[in-house]
C-alpha cells in the first residue's frame, strides 16, 4: 500500500472531480482533522505565473464574498514539496446539478425556479464584489442532499 499523498498540511483521501483548471480532492487537515475540498491547479497551469496569480486573486475575491450561495474558501497556499498551488474549500455534502439531472431527468418548474433564484443570489453577491464567474454550469452547482 502506498503512502497517502499530502499537499502542505492536507492529506488527500480521494478525488472528487476534475475540471479545466484543476482537480478537486476530498482531503483532511493534518492537525485539526477537518475535511475540506482541496483544489489543485493542473501541473501545466501551475507553471504559468499569470494563471497562478489569477487563481489566488479569484480566491481572495471569493473569500471576501460572504454568501450562503457561494462556497467558503478556508485556506490557500503553495505546497512546499510539489510547488502545487491549492485552495482548501468548504466541503459540501450533496449532488451537483449535472449529476442530479442525469439521474432524475427534467426538473419540475417549482424546483427549477428555486434553483434559478439561488443561482442568481450567488451571482449577485459575486458581481457586487466585482467577480465574474467564468465557469457557471450544472456541474459547478451543488445542492444539499
Amino acid at each position: 500500500m502506498s503512502e497517502p499523498r499530502q499537499i502542505d498540511r492536507y492529506v488527500i483521501e480521494r478525488e472528487l472531480g476534475k475540471g479545466a483548471f484543476g482537480t478537486v480532492f476530498r482531503a483532511r487537515h493534518t492537525i485539526t482533522g477537518h475535511s475540506v475540498a482541496l483544489k489543485l491547479l493542473h501541473p501545466h497551469l501551475a507553471r504559468d505565473a499569470e494563471v497562478v496569480e489569477r487563481f489566488f486573486r479569484e480566491a481572495r475575491a471569493a473569500a471576501s464574498t460572504q454568501s450562503p450561495h457561494i462556497v467558503d474558501i478556508l485556506d490557500a497556499g503553495v505546497d512546499t514539496a510539489s510547488r502545487a498551488p491549492f485552495l482548501a474549500l468548504e466541503l459540501l455534502d450533496g449532488v451537483d446539478l449535472e449529476e442530479y439531472l442525469a439521474t432524475h431527468g427534467r426538473l419540475r418548474f417549482v424546483d427549477a425556479a428555486r434553483i434559478a433564484e439561488e443561482i442568481c443570489l450567488g451571482l449577485d453577491a459575486a458581481h457586487r464584489r466585482g467577480i465574474v464567474h467564468r465557469d457557471s454550469k450544472p456541474a459547478n452547482l451543488l445542492g444539499a442532499s
